[in-house]
């Protein structure tokens, strides 16, 4: 089970590379951090494209908050259950979230077993492990907040409260703004929003707008 506290995780802080090497088998492991399917894609293209022609690219990946914690691993044609689970296992158990472990493998002419390759890629997720260093990250939802003039400052106050981060304000015939609401807090920020008789509409990107009042 990930440390989650709310609608924050623990990640790796930059990505790691270590290198084993069994009865001539060399195993090349990178752990980097991850937070979609399209970060997933790009670091195994990375690593394909750093070591060409290996034997195989296993590896296991986790991302996600809470009940979208989205989890998978593979075996790149190693023997089921040899490699890409022991990699996912390995980091289930460290407790983080958000990252991607990819062990590279260049076959040395002498068979392993199951039994070894288990040990094997375990070994080379856990030195990935120990040489990471760990961040605390804050996952945000975007509000685009349009408010009249004189409500402005009832929208920062609301914000320090709610410790919501405003990335951008643009002033024209109304004010909009754009605020970075954490998930577990954004019902209750908004439900604060609609008490504010100045704000006009609530626009969370690629959902429908909150219209509140209408304003001339």
């Amino acid at each position: 089970m990930s440390r989650f506290e709310d609608d924050q995780y623990e990640t790796i802080a930059k990505p790691v590379t270590t290198k084993l090497t069994v009865k001539k088998s060399r195993f090349i492991g990178v752990m980097r951090s991850v937070d979609s399917m399209e970060s997933v894609k790009f670091a195994l293209s990375a690593t394909q494209r750093a070591y060409p022609s290996a034997s195989h690219y296993c590896y296991g990946y986790q991302f996600g908050l809470g009940k979208k914690l989205r989890s998978y691993a593979t075996d790149d044609g190693e023997p089921t259950n040899s490699a890409g689970k022991p990699i996912l296992s390995i980091l289930k158990a460290s407790g983080l979230s958000n990252l991607i472990c990819l062990i590279t493998r260049y076959y040395g002419g002498v068979n392993l077993g199951v039994g070894g390759l288990i040990r094997a890629y375990s070994q080379c997720a856990k030195q990935c492990l120990d040489l990471a260093e760990t961040i605390t990250q804050t996952c945000y939802q975007q509000l685009v907040i349009t408010v009249v003039y004189d409500k402005i400052d009832q929208i920062y106050r609301l914000s320090r409260k709610m410790k919501a981060v405003i990335s951008d304000v643009v002033y024209g015939q109304n004010v909009v703004i754009q605020i970075k609401v954490r998930p577990s807090v954004k019902p209750q920020f908004t439900d604060q929003l609609m008490g504010i008789s100045g704000v006009i509409s609530v626009d969370i990107p690629s959902k429908n707008k909150i219209s509140f009042r209408e304003y001339a």
